[in-house]
């Protein structure tokens, strides 16, 4: 148990980076990202194969014009 004097500072990574990482990792198994900001899954995509792309785009249709640019 730290003491009430002691203090440390950690440093906790946002939310959201955290589940970039995990979606990064896991991109593989991503299919249809359903109402999620695409905004939010471009290092997904940076990070994806052209296999990778294509699965999502048939799944998701609506994102075809931001993933069209990591073709």
């Amino acid at each position: 148990m730290i003491p009430k004097t002691e203090k440390r500072s950690v440093n906790v990574p946002p939310l959201t980076e955290l589940c970039t990482r995990i979606l990064v990792a896991k991109r593989d198994r991503i299919s249809d990202i359903g109402d999620i900001p695409v905004h939010l899954l471009q290092p997904v995509f940076e990070k994806c194969t052209p296999d990778q792309l294509q699965k999502i785009e048939n799944a998701s249709p609506r994102t075809h014009k931001m993933i069209f640019s990591f073709w």
